[in-house]
């Protein structure tokens, strides 16, 4: 939503791709993000690192049993995303520049 918003207010340079399959790939991949990854990094790491220590003043006493579901979470999130990745190019969609 928010890329979306800066592309009608601000369109030069683009941040969406104009080819069509490029553009619902990008699509797609700003809903996993938004649907997917949140759920791993925010409560799972976020919340866990930052929150907790940072603001919260308290630490996890699973914190052993948790990293390793955390990174079990991520793992799979980032597996997911580098299979995913243009055949011979570090983009998710379309050329990398």
């Amino acid at each position: 939503m928010i890329c979306a918003y800066l592309e009608r207010t601000h369109p030069n340079p683009p941040l969406y791709p104009s080819d069509p399959y490029d553009y619902a790939r990008a699509l797609w991949f700003e809903e996993y993000a938004d649907g997917g990854l949140v759920t791993v990094i925010g409560p799972k790491v976020f919340f866990q690192k930052v929150v907790g220590p940072k603001i919260l003043q308290s630490e996890d006493r699973r914190c052993g049993r948790r990293e390793g579901a955390q990174r079990k979470s991520c793992r799979r999130c980032m597996t997911y995303l580098e299979g995913e990745l243009a055949a011979g190019t570090n983009a998710l969609v379309g050329k990398s520049s």
